[in-house]
């Protein structure tokens, strides 16, 4: 097993820091309260102390009068002990009739007894959770029915306690979906963690990584569901686990989301978990991928918020779906981001899908200063931006005096303005853009094609 680093100095194994927390996470996850567990521990301990003690204990005088269930004939057992190790039976030698016996055993009026058949069906393992599954449906004793239910979630609960440490530590690849999820993700120390938090805080959403279009739709409303349950009434923030249950299986189908799965999404992600994704120097490239993969099924509704928060993210994704934009939405303001998007992602090889902005009068930001003065910015002065930079003509150089380049959005809407009334600096600037990016072309088309390739 690989260490993985963390934030402390020395590596250390990742199922040893982490198990503790699955076991954690299963309680929640099957909603077991501390009322029940205690119940469940005094109905099925398994303290060998407390199998003597209740074994040799008198019965109590006016008892149950049900007819006692057939007793084991082993020595070991008849004592109430439990026998060593190497003398219990494994899952695979337990026969179909032993099961039948355990089971009737669990309506003995002999409390060591049922504890003692507790013991063995949940040391049987997952062989028995129908049976018991059919005994919790069927049985007209609720106390049966209910040690019944109890026992299947146990062994449920163990075998994926077992199943996830296996799988943390590198032993194991049997999770469910994980087979499609590494080809997607990945495969190290830090992915493997992730994944374990979504399989137990969403087993839906990994249960339907290979099923059908429509079982990943209601995997993704019971995670919705779930979230937003956790926010309303726990006052809890999404995690990052939760961030990827709603972000995996928008990768696989088409069609746009609902926009109200989509405000969750965007909420989600401009949060801490989403935060925590993108600055993880393991994470970051596949939580990138999976968002890259929501921007295919996008609505126009949200556009702007999706594209800020992909610039925002370093998606660069987001250069796709900003290009769709400029011919889906009218919205001056969409636009102008989706313009930003392009600046921050783009290439000389999208000139011509801006230049049909350019003389766009529609205004975008006037809230802006330019010399004291206050400015507008339209839609065609953000169109004249991008394609200074586009060809790292200086924004200066253009007219844009006051205007940076920004790292992140590739330019300010308020600093490509001109002041109020300023039509000739305006007209001035777009021409000059144009006339620059026309002398570039015919310099590159002068240039041995043999150059142009090596460049």
């Amino acid at each position: 097993m690989n260490p993985v680093r963390r934030s402390r100095d020395l590596p250390q194994p990742v199922h040893h820091t982490l198990i503790p927390q699955v076991a954690m996470r299963c309680r929640r996850n099957h909603r077991w309260s501390v009322a029940a567990a205690i119940a469940l521990s005094i109905v099925m301990g398994t303290s060998a102390a407390m199998h003597r003690t209740l074994a040799q204990a008198p019965p109590v005088a006016g008892g149950d009068s049900r007819p006692a269930a057939p007793e084991p004939a082993s020595d070991n057992e008849a004592a109430g002990v439990e026998p060593p190790d190497d003398q219990r039976e494994q899952p695979s030698d337990v026969s179909d009739d032993q099961i039948r016996q355990w089971i009737e055993m669990l309506g003995s009026p002999k409390f060591a007894v049922r504890e003692r058949a507790a013991i063995r069906l949940v040391n049987a393992g997952e062989k028995v959770v129908p049976e018991l599954k059919q005994l919790a449906a069927t049985s007209s004793d609720p106390e049966i029915r209910l040690r019944a239910s109890e026992l299947a979630k146990q062994i449920g609960q163990g075998n994926e306690e077992a199943k996830i440490e296996a799988f943390l530590s590198g032993k194991s690849e049997n999770l469910d979906g994980w087979e499609i999820a590494k080809r997607v993700l990945g495969d190290t120390g830090s992915i493997r963690e992730l994944y374990a938090e979504v399989v137990l805080e969403h087993p839906e959403i990994a249960g339907s990584l290979s099923g059908t279009a429509r079982d990943r739709a209601i995997a993704m409303n019971a995670a919705a569901a779930r979230v937003r349950k956790a926010m309303v009434e726990e006052g809890r923030f999404p995690n990052r686990a939760d961030a990827v249950a709603l972000l995996f299986p928008l990768i696989f189908d088409r069609g746009a989301i609902s926009n109200e799965y989509e405000l969750l999404l965007i909420r989600t992600l401009r949060g801490e978990a989403g935060s925590l994704l993108y600055q993880s120097a393991t994470l970051s490239v596949p939580y990138q991928r999976l968002v890259g993969g929501w921007s295919r099924r996008t609505g126009i509704a949200n556009r702007q918020d999706v594209l800020w928060l992909m610039m925002s993210h370093n998606v660069i994704h987001a250069l796709p779906l900003a290009l769709e934009t400029l011919s889906a939405s009218t919205d001056p303001e969409t636009l102008t981001i989706a313009l930003q998007a392009i600046a921050r992602f783009g290439n000389q090889r999208n000139a011509d899908s801006i230049s049909k902005l350019l003389h766009d009068d529609r205004a975008v930001a006037v809230n802006g200063f330019i010399r004291g003065k206050a400015s507008r910015t339209e839609l065609g002065d953000a169109a004249t931006a991008t394609l200074a930079i586009l060809y790292n003509i200086p924004l200066a150089d253009v007219g844009f005096e006051a205007a940076t380049i920004d790292p992140k959005f590739g330019f300010r809407p308020e600093e490509v303005g001109f002041a109020m009334g300023d039509k000739s600096r305006r007209t001035q600037a777009r021409q000059r853009v144009l006339d620059r990016v026309k002398e570039i072309n015919n310099a590159d088309s002068k240039q041995d094609p043999v150059q142009l390739l090596v460049e």
